[in-house]
């Protein structure tokens, strides 16, 4: 289908002579097709994951320190030791992510299949990055467990002067503050003598960050099905309206 020649120039706010060349509309490729149908469900599943990614990498961590220094029975000081103890395993579980997210990057970057099938199959994609990534885990812990007996036998009295120097008197300080006094013992003493609060706050404290890692989980894996979806139905209204359009003329390819 050829579409006319316009004429027509611009004077004073309007278009007059000035010529326009004719043009041609023709089918397009089905692949082309399908590109076109797809960009626009896959730009929603891009951010879909973003803010999953973002839920999974604050939001665990967060609810994860936070709830396990709270569920824990002891003073201030002892609550605060838990949540440190828990970010620092936090630390492993994001720098062993971010060391298998940049090694992925590397192989995508030059293995095109690779590449394509984490863009086609992100949900299994997602499945093999969390297990490259827990393996990760245990080679960072097994490495930092290591280290420490290293340094322990090296310098024994390293760590006898870090806690006569610094850890006491901060440990005094925190359990003689008003915080501890005034909302850490009643809170403590609350639960003592309730212990079915004590259990729902321990049970709170284990499920939080699961509860959100799968949360998280269920609304990338609704968005990839329904992006599917998406993609399927464009493409077939796409495809009927290219039927109606002429074949392109081989001869000017």
């Amino acid at each position: 289908m050829t579409v006319p020649k316009v004429s027509a120039q611009y004077s004073f706010g309007g278009y007059k002579n000035q010529s326009f060349k004719p043009f041609e509309v023709s089918r397009l490729d089905d692949d082309l097709l399908y590109e076109i149908a797809a960009q626009e469900p896959r730009d929603r599943v891009s951010k879909v994951s973003k803010n999953v990614s973002k839920a999974v990498l604050i939001g665990m961590p967060l609810a994860d320190v936070v709830m396990s220094g709270v569920a824990h029975n002891g003073q201030l000081s002892s609550k605060l030791a838990k949540s440190a103890s828990t970010l620092g395993r936090w630390g492993i579980v994001l720098s062993a992510a971010t060391a298998v997210v940049g090694v992925k990057r590397m192989i995508n970057a030059v293995t095109p299949k690779l590449d394509s099938f984490d863009k086609k199959h992100r949900v299994a994609s997602f499945a093999l990055d969390l297990t490259a990534m827990f393996g990760a885990v245990s080679l960072f812990t097994e490495s930092l467990l290591s280290a420490k007996t290293k340094l322990n036998n090296k310098f024994p009295n390293m760590l006898k002067a870090f806690d006569n120097r610094v850890k006491e008197p901060l440990k005094n300080v925190l359990n003689d503050s008003f915080v501890n006094k005034r909302l850490i013992k009643p809170a403590d003493n609350f639960l003592a003598k309730h212990p079915y609060h004590n259990a729902a706050v321990k049970t709170i404290a284990c499920v939080a960050a699961p509860v959100i890692a799968i949360s998280a989980l269920l609304r990338f894996n609704k968005e990839v099905k329904q992006a599917a979806v998406n993609v399927q139905e464009k493409y077939c209204m796409y495809k009927s309206i290219n039927e109606l359009l002429p074949e392109k003329d081989q001869s000017e390819v």
